[in-house]
């Protein structure tokens, strides 16, 4: 997925769960853990004003594995349930 480039620096970015009816079986602490998706939103760090907010695809990324550098936010298509993962290649 290509995400969108955003000139802007100085960024806050927000990861949140969008909700949904989520049947009783399921254990909280994985849904917790690994989500199957969620929404970045993503603000100017000056004022607060939201820049741009997208849901990103299911099972595909994990919400606590990322880092931010000097190009942006960097997410890991490390789902558990991505049946394009491949842990031997990481």
């Amino acid at each position: 997925m290509d995400l969108p480039s955003i000139p802007i620096k100085k960024l806050l970015y927000r990861f949140g769960w969008p909700g949904e009816e989520i049947s009783k079986d399921i254990d909280a602490v994985q849904l917790s853990s690994t989500p199957p998706y969620f929404i970045i939103s993503i603000y100017d760090e000056s004022d607060f004003s939201l820049i741009q907010e997208f849901t990103l695809p299911r099972n595909t990324y994990l919400a606590h594995h990322y880092f931010v550098d000097e190009k942006g936010l960097n997410l890991f298509p490390m789902h558990p349930e991505n049946p394009e993962f491949n842990e031997d290649e990481w």
